[in-house]
């Protein structure tokens, strides 16, 4: 039999001293996981910069006059002093009164 005052754990090895390595996620996990999250946020700014690319050209209002009188507008809105033109090549433009 065992003495009370001895017990059956094992003392704990200190690190360095061919103690087992913490696990964790290996290095291929890791670099997965920051290729995908650089992959998200690349798309998420080309998406991003594509609607701002994607916004509609202001134009002056004599510009949108001589338009007119060259028969190159199809339609115009006018919203307020917004004035949306759809040319008959199918861009849009926008000018202010």
């Amino acid at each position: 039999m065992a003495a009370p005052n001895q017990t059956n754990q094992k003392k704990p090895i200190p690190p360095g001293r061919g103690g087992k390595v913490p696990s964790g996620p290996n290095i291929w996990v890791q670099m997965a996981i920051a290729l995908f999250i650089f992959i998200l946020l690349s798309g998420g700014y080309s998406l991003v910069r594509q609607y701002i690319a994607q916004s509609q050209e202001i134009v002056p209002l004599s510009q949108i006059a001589d338009d007119i009188n060259a028969g190159k507008i199809s339609s115009i809105t006018v919203e307020g002093d917004t004035v949306n033109v759809t040319y008959t090549d199918k861009t849009t433009k926008t000018s202010r009164k």
